[in-house]
């Protein structure tokens, strides 16, 4: 349901894949109701999901600039930069969000979820604006900087360092990671690795990237850039 609309009808969900329906927003807010009715289980009671989806357009495809004082109420240009997390949640497939200069010291893990994945003819990126000029800092108190469960995202020139655990976690799929660094992170700096058979990283790129400094209290774990047990083809 769109706005008390029915816009999907009888659609068939698999077991650990991923469904999906595109369809354009033309309000600034509009209320979804999911209904999904399980098959074969303990239950068949329906599970219902309700969801408010709200529309901001910034600068018409220019790209978004974001710096370490930026806010989700700024307007994304270089004059009045956004946070992070904010731009990664309204970027548009195929625009850039461009990481001025600075330390980025956020209060939670980054976490780029599946639904804010690009496409394969209009990926998105985030970048420093210049290269190894901008880092990420975890404080010593964020288990991962990083999360990246997207697909079609492209990572470029930025410094990952002093996470609790790896600086940055890549489960999503045909992602380039370019140009980074991670350092000084209490585990791994960069792992490749995924959570199910069925949902495992694939088809993922990590170009000329450098880690370094990465140690665990124990000295037996950490890597510089590992790929664990649920790798996938690619």
């Amino acid at each position: 349901m769109k706005d008390d609309i029915e816009v999907v009808s009888g659609a068939f969900v698999e077991k650990d894949k991923v469904y999906s329906f595109s369809m354009n927003l033309e309000e600034e807010i509009t209320e979804f109701e999911v209904i999904y009715t399980p098959m074969g289980g303990l239950s068949a009671d329906s599970i219902i999901k309700r969801i408010t989806v709200t529309k901001r357009i910034f600068q018409h495809g220019a790209g978004l600039f974001v710096s370490p004082d930026g806010t989700s109420e700024s307007q994304g240009t270089l004059e009045d930069p956004l946070d992070i997390e904010t731009a990664i949640q309204y970027v548009l497939p195929g625009e850039t969000i461009y990481l001025l200069e600075g330390t980025y010291t956020p209060s939670a893990m980054i976490n780029i979820t599946k639904e804010y994945s690009g496409t394969s003819d209009f990926p998105k990126h985030l970048r420093a604006y210049v290269d190894g000029k901008a880092t990420i800092d975890g404080q010593g108190k964020l288990e991962n900087v990083i999360q990246l469960n997207g697909d079609h995202w492209r990572l470029k020139g930025i410094r990952v360092t002093r996470a609790a655990r790896s600086g940055m976690r890549l489960s999503g799929d045909h992602n380039v990671v370019e140009l980074m660094e991670f350092s000084f992170n209490s585990d791994t700096g960069l792992i490749v690795s995924g959570s199910n058979l069925a949902l495992w990283p694939k088809y993922n790129l990590i170009l000329n990237c450098e880690s370094h400094d990465n140690r665990d209290a124990t000295d037996d774990n950490a890597d510089g850039i590992a790929k664990h047990e649920a790798i996938n083809c690619g």
